[in-house]
């Protein structure tokens, strides 16, 4: 409940940048809970943990595999995604 009363106050000063984080971060602990409770989302990974940072693409790609036919899979792929191009923005 504190970070609705945070958004409602961040929104009712005018602070619509901090308000944008707020939300952000509610939306990403909303995916990031039920991602994080899906066997297969788990399973890809728990494998992930196992390859050299190189390997990060094939780990993606197999995010993307499961992602065909699991919406939450597909939630995390965009919000991956969205994260990295956020980093890669001057």
């Amino acid at each position: 409940m504190t970070a609705y009363s945070a958004l409602g106050g961040l929104l009712f000063t005018g602070n619509i940048a901090g308000a944008a984080g707020v939300g952000a971060t509610m939306g990403m602990s909303n995916i990031g809970a039920r991602a994080f409770t899906n066997p297969r989302i788990v399973r890809a990974l728990a494998r992930a943990t196992e390859m050299p940072v190189q390997a990060v693409p094939t780990v993606i790609n197999q995010l993307a595999q499961i992602a065909k036919d699991d919406p939450e899979a597909a939630e995390l792929l965009e919000a991956i995604e969205a994260q990295r191009k956020a980093e890669s923005s001057p």
